[in-house]
C-alpha cells in the first residue's frame, strides 16, 4: 500500500467531528485509489471469524467505520452504503452486489449480540452486510491501518472521523470518501464500477 501519511492525516483531521456531527459539514472528499486494502481479520455479528478477502469471495465491498451508540450520521452512512450496493447489483450476476462491511471502533460495547440487534432494528438482511468487532487491540490495528481517527473525551464520548472505502471485484480499492456528507450519486457510480467483472 502506498504511504501517504501527510495526505491521509490531513484528510482525517479535516473530518474529525464529535458525534453528533457539526452542522454545515462540508461535502465528503473523494480520493481515487488503486491499492489493495489493508487486511481485516475480526469477528462478525454472529461471533464468527471474519477475514475481508475470504468473506468477499470475489465480490466488491463498501467498507465503513461506525459505532452503534452514535447519535450522529453513522446509521446514515451505513444506509447509504446499503442503497448503493443494492443499486449496483446485477440480478444475473450474484457476485456483482457489493458486500457492505461496517467496523465498530467501540468493541467494548459493540459485542456480536449488540451488532446483531443493531442489524435487526434496521432490517438489514443476513448476508447483505457484516458488522465487525473483536479484540480491542485488533480493532485498533484495523482502524489505524485505514487512517481513521478515533478518540474519547474525558466524559467517554467518542469523537471520530468518517471514512467509506470502495473495493472492486479484483480486490483493489477504487475510492475512499472522507467525511459523512457523501455524494450519493458518486458513491452509487463507484459501487457500479466496482461491481464490473475484472
Amino acid at each position: 500500500m502506498r504511504s501517504r501519511p501527510s495526505l491521509l492525516a490531513a484528510l482525517a483531521l479535516a473530518v474529525l467531528v464529535p458525534a453528533p456531527a457539526l452542522a454545515g459539514e462540508p461535502p465528503a472528499a473523494r480520493i481515487a485509489e488503486k491499492d489493495v486494502p489493508p487486511p481485516i481479520e475480526l469477528i462478525d455479528q454472529d461471533g464468527k471469524p471474519f477475514a475481508l478477502e475470504t468473506a468477499r469471495n470475489g465480490r466488491p465491498v463498501l467498507l465503513t467505520f461506525i459505532f452503534t451508540r452514535c447519535p450522529g450520521p453513522c446509521p446514515y452512512v451505513v444506509e447509504m452504503s446499503l442503497t448503493a450496493a443494492r443499486k449496483a447489483a446485477d440480478p444475473k450476476d450474484p457476485k456483482s452486489k457489493p458486500l457492505v462491511v461496517a467496523v465498530s471502533f467501540d468493541p467494548a460495547y459493540d459485542t456480536p449480540a449488540v451488532l446483531r440487534d443493531y442489524m435487526k432494528e434496521r432490517r438489514i438482511r443476513p448476508g447483505e452486510a457484516f458488522f465487525l468487532t473483536g479484540d480491542p487491540k485488533k480493532v485498533e490495528e484495523v482502524v489505524l491501518a485505514y487512517g481513521v481517527n478515533v478518540s474519547r473525551s474525558a466524559s467517554g464520548d467518542i469523537d471520530h472521523a468518517f471514512q467509506t472505502v470502495v473495493v472492486d471485484r479484483s480486490g483493489r480499492m477504487l475510492s475512499r470518501y472522507y467525511g459523512y456528507n457523501i455524494d450519493e450519486n458518486a458513491l452509487q457510480k463507484d459501487a457500479k464500477s466496482a461491481a464490473q467483472k475484472p
